[in-house]
């Protein structure tokens, strides 16, 4: 059996499908498990399963899609900009103009590719910042999990695809922050009732206080930069996009030999 036809059939998409379940799954612990019951060791491991799935993505796409060593390098090239481009908002209001290039080049490569995009970029630039730490799995996880959304949105063109990933945009980096909070909002103490982690509360009630300290709390951050890359998408998608399809149809694939019937 050739590496192609293995990678051909559907056990990427399967992986990253039970990848991205568990991740979800083991970020979300503090809302569904008590304290004691915190899958840190799991926990610490997403980075490298991540990367790892993505570079099987990006494998399936050179092997059994023939993408070309120009494509990857365009890919590359994406990577480094966005990861460049990251550290520009940190800590000013939530503003991070890196989820404007990770969502455009998801919905320009697919899926696949923008997932490996995400991943990529979130680990270049944790290492590159010397931003390694118990927040990274966090990171890594909602930065592939919204690249792989992005790309498997409804395929509409136009105004209408310029408004779905307005929408998109900010919706997904709005939910970004919440995700984040997650990292370290069980272990916060001197939070009133009502907002604080309590291990022995019930699920529902443990949400219900989630919902409230990022409502109360968050806020200041989470909507300005839903805001900031919903505006940076409407002025942005429709050259970008047309750039990156461009480089998307001309570079991706190799071109493969057409034989007719009739052909000696």
């Amino acid at each position: 059996m050739s590496v192609a036809v293995f990678l051909n059939r559907s056990y990427v998409p399967l992986l990253l499908a039970v990848v991205v379940t568990s991740g979800v799954a083991l970020i979300a612990w503090p809302l569904l498990a008590p304290i004691d019951s915190a899958p840190s060791p799991l926990l610490a491991a997403i980075p490298a399963i991540a990367v790892s799935l993505a570079f099987g993505l990006l494998l399936n796409e050179v092997v059994a899609n023939h993408l070309t060593i120009k494509a990857l390098a365009i890919a590359g090239i994406v990577v480094a900009l966005a990861a460049a481009v990251r550290p520009l908002g940190a800590g000013v209001a939530g503003i991070e103009p890196m989820w404007v290039i990770l969502i455009l080049a998801a919905r320009a490569f697919g899926s696949a590719i923008g997932f490996v995009i995400a991943v990529s970029a979130m680990t270049v630039s944790a290492l590159a910042t010397g931003g390694v730490g118990p927040w990274l799995p966090y990171q890594i996880v909602g930065a592939g999990l919204m690249a792989f959304i992005a790309g498997a949105l409804p395929q509409w063109r136009g105004r209408a695809e310029i408004a779905l990933l307005i929408s998109y945009a900010a919706i997904a980096t709005f939910f970004f922050g919440w995700i984040m909070n997650l990292w370290f909002w069980q272990s916060l103490t001197g939070l009133q009732n009502g907002i604080a982690f309590d291990a022995t509360a019930s699920s529902e009630d443990r949400i219900h206080a989630w919902i409230t300290y990022n409502l109360t709390t968050s806020l200041g951050f989470d909507l300005p930069r839903a805001l900031f890359t919903a505006l940076l998408v409407a002025l942005t998608a429709k050259p970008l996009l047309a750039t990156l399809r461009r480089a998307n149809r001309k570079f991706s694939h190799t071109a493969t030999a057409q034989f007719r019937a009739d052909s000696p």
